[in-house]
């Protein structure tokens, strides 16, 4: 699938409801004893964050939570699996969690790690819309054992 519209650059905000989903899934981590912030959303807009999409991606909000940032994606009606499937995301340089979620169900269905600056990590098509919860790691934690 060739979309010259969007070229990996789908644009920013068409969605809504990226809030909802976020307190949603932080309800459903806790629920799972997850150490999730208690504290209310302090969310702000972050669409500068998103340097490059894969073809399927039609749209995406992007908020920052303090130092998490929440990603939801929309696929297009029509998308299919394809490659190059991955995200590129303009962070402070460092190494970052990243924890994919089917944004209906709250069921997690890929976690990797990443650093660099940019941030380039794998983004799962899974045909519906997705939520993605980023998080610096510690440096004492990306140092490993030692």
């Amino acid at each position: 699938m060739n979309r010259d519209d969007s070229e990996g650059k789908a644009s920013p905000g068409r969605m809504g409801g990226i809030v909802p989903q976020v307190r949603r899934l932080r309800e459903h981590l806790r629920s799972m004893g997850m150490q999730i912030s208690t504290s209310p959303l302090a969310l702000e807009q972050c669409r500068e964050v998103v340097a490059a999409l894969p073809e399927w991606a039609a749209g995406y909000e992007a908020l920052a939570d303090g130092g998490d940032v929440w990603l939801s994606f929309q696929p297009f009606a029509d998308a299919e699996p394809g490659f190059p499937a991955q995200i590129v995301l303009r962070l402070p340089a460092g190494r970052y969690l990243i924890d994919t979620f089917d944004a209906a169900t709250g069921a997690c269905v890929a976690r990797e790690s990443a650093s660099g600056n940019p941030v380039v990590a794998g983004l799962p098509f899974i045909g519906r819309p997705i939520l993605l919860w980023v998080r610096a790691i510690a440096e004492n934690m990306a140092a490993g054992p030692g």
